[in-house]
């Protein structure tokens, strides 16, 4: 409504970093002409424990952490990690997942220079999450736990063809919306986009009335995921690995088991969690991010005191 009312262009994350009508109304007499990417977004800054980093899904954005930081309570800062280009004016220039981490590792040094750190990411960010542990390690920083939502250790190469950009923005709309609506979908990408803004925001995925400009951003960085994860191969870190791992999947097509075994990247043994959601499901029903969030709790506590390495369902 700012927008559309003033003609201000403000970045979406000033809902996050300022979400009092005091603190939001100040923004109006700053707004800059150009948005610079800013790597982190503040999903919670206030609590006294450890500090939570979450690295993006395929589509760039961390407001998909939004329900499991509020999960985790009030005490748990959380910070989630965005790509270029999704709440900016810039490009995007991350050419593969080892660059991905390394330009989010230089914005969570920049606030929290020293660990003990404590990673997590989705899908395609768990992949980066893992990348990030190894790239601290490397620079003689201590990663506690990397905790995996449903990610792969090796991603399928996809075979070169001509699919426009719209195409491959219908079938992931198609993709995201099977899982989270029973009413038949429409062929017409528009329509697609429309419902998928809908349900989205009723599933708190991201917030109400979010802008046209600030979706399709998303889109079209799922549309060219498969360039960062072209040819990577994760390498082994010291940190512990919690796995969490979607058994309800509506693909037909059943994957190597080898693809879910994070025990080789890691010297630790990994500790397992089955959730019997699928994978789009993962961070918006709300038994899969409290169970979640439970899990993340008591491994950040104290070196996890009394838990014993396994796999666990709920």
């Amino acid at each position: 409504q700012i927008r559309t009312r003033t003609g201000l262009e403000l970045a979406l994350r000033s809902l996050f970093e300022h979400p009092t009508v005091k603190e939001f109304a100040a923004q109006l007499n700053a707004v800059k002409t150009a948005r610079s990417y800013q790597p982190l977004l503040a999903l919670n800054k206030s609590g006294k424990q450890p500090p939570l980093f979450c690295f993006p899904p395929a589509g760039g954005i961390s407001t998909v952490y939004k329900n499991l930081s509020n999960a985790l309570g009030n005490d748990q800062p959380v910070w989630g990690l965005q790509a270029r280009g999704v709440d900016d004016d810039e490009n995007q220039t991350d050419q593969n997942i080892k660059e991905a981490a390394s330009t989010y590792i230089k914005a969570i040094k920049a606030i929290h220079p020293n660990g003990p750190y404590y990673l997590l990411g989705h899908s395609l960010g768990g992949s980066i999450a893992q990348e990030a542990a190894v790239q601290l390690e490397d620079n003689g920083d201590v990663v506690a736990t990397v905790f995996i939502l449903d990610s792969v250790t090796t991603y399928p190469q996809a075979q070169t063809n001509h699919t426009s950009e719209d195409d491959k923005i219908s079938d992931t709309l198609k993709g995201l919306l099977r899982d989270a609506t029973d009413k038949e979908l429409p062929p017409e990408t528009d329509e697609l986009l429309s419902l998928f803004q809908a349900k989205f925001e009723d599933l708190g995925m991201i917030p109400v009335d979010t802008p046209r400009a600030f979706v399709m951003s998303f889109l079209s960085n799922m549309a060219i995921a498969d360039k960062l994860t072209k040819n990577h191969k994760p390498s082994r870190s010291h940190a512990e690995i919690v796995y969490f791992r979607a058994t309800k999947d509506s693909d037909p097509h059943t994957e190597s088991e080898s693809l879910f075994n994070w025990q080789p990247y890691t010297e630790k043994p990994l500790r397992q969690y089955e959730v019997s959601v699928s994978h789009v499901q993962m961070l918006w029903q709300p038994a899969s991010y409290e169970f979640i969030a439970r899990k993340v709790r008591e491994a950040m506590r104290t070196d996890a005191p009394g838990l014993k390495t396994g796999q666990t369902n709920y």
